[in-house]
């Protein structure tokens, strides 16, 4: 096993230095869940196989034991490898130290996150000084940027000016029901970046993952929310210039599409909720609208090439023509 630094250390001290924090084998065996447990301390959940180790509320990873593998189904789905969520956090924290750019330790962080929830907050927990600028601004800023580049696993609920009076079929959508802690942006003003549009998502998923490490509210009662109403910020250039994003002005109805979402006393509707957006929104990006401008340009320069070919081989059939009339005068002559 390669050495651990001495931050790698200090970093686990933290950890241990809380009694709740200490393996279970000092505790007391007890299975870590996060949600649906009876009181001593073990989840209930129908998910088997691939179910259990591709949801991130319910993977721990190698720390899952014999007995859990089996009975969840995913005994050899898995590495013949048992290790407790100390060893996983030097991992991680090993892996993170080799990282010199923000960015690229932002997304191994959001990366475990999509993939073991527990894990991840047990990290953040361990030196939130640490990973608090990582998380959150100012590196946020720079994931924002990036959002689309960057991007590995939806997050959050994303509303636009298209679903204008259909919020309640798009919050069904949502598949926790007991929520505790919502935060919103329309992605106007991130961190004086200026307006990102729905790159601005990551604000709200940032600050609820701190809500979850600082104040102990359950990731899965948290939900960030993004209005994207639209953008006149062309952050990403060269995606609007190719037309690979979508781009329209800010309306100027915005504040009547926040007030839309108020109260009514009026009578709900049980009947489906039918709707669509535009044409224009709903068109599918693909290859040829990537590089739709090369290939134009490229069948410009190829009718160039086959127009000057056409020229060169004009002017040699020229040529031979006259060499061959040339040599038939001579040989007349001779013959004469």
């Amino acid at each position: 096993m390669n050495s651990l630094s001495g931050k790698s250390v200090l970093a686990l001290c933290r950890v241990f230095s809380s009694p709740l924090s200490l393996p279970p084998a000092i505790l007391g065996a007890v299975r870590v869940c996060h949600s649906g447990v009876n009181s001593k301390g073990t989840v209930f959940t129908k998910k088997r196989g691939y179910d259990i180790t591709r949801n991130p509320d319910l993977n721990k990873g190698m720390a899952f034991t014999m007995e859990e593998r089996l009975q969840l189904g995913i005994h050899g789905l898995l590495p013949p490898c048992f290790l407790s969520q100390d060893v996983q956090v030097l991992r991680v924290m090993k892996s993170y130290e080799t990282r010199s750019n923000p960015l690229d330790k932002y997304i191994l962080l959001m990366t475990l996150q999509d993939r073991n929830e527990k894990l991840f907050y047990r990290v953040l927990t361990s030196d939130i000084e640490e990973f608090m600028p990582i998380v959150y601004t100012p590196t946020v800023g720079l994931a924002c940027q990036q959002y689309g580049l960057a991007f590995r696993r939806p997050r959050g609920l994303f509303i636009t000016i298209h679903d204008k009076g259909h919020i309640a079929t798009m919050l069904n959508s949502w598949p926790e029901e007991d929520i505790k802690a919502i935060v919103v942006t329309d992605g106007e003003r991130i961190l004086g970046l200026g307006d990102l549009g729905s790159y601005g998502m990551g604000i709200p998923v940032g600050k609820l993952a701190l809500y979850t490490a600082c104040g102990g509210v359950p990731p899965q009662q948290c939900l960030p929310v993004l209005l994207d109403v639209g953008t006149d910020n062309q952050i990403v250039d060269h995606a609007y210039k190719q037309g690979i994003a979508s781009w329209y002005p800010e309306p100027k109805d915005k504040e009547a599409f926040v007030l839309s979402q108020v109260y009514s006393s009026d009578y709900d509707s049980f009947t489906l909720d039918p709707y669509s957006w535009p044409k224009d929104a709903m068109k599918v990006q693909n290859v040829l609208a990537v590089v739709g401008h090369d290939a134009g340009v490229m069948k410009n320069n190829n009718k160039a090439v086959g127009s000057s070919s056409s020229s060169s081989t004009s002017g040699l059939e020229q040529q031979q023509q006259q060499h061959v009339g040339t040599g038939a005068a001579a040989a007349q002559k001779v013959r004469e």
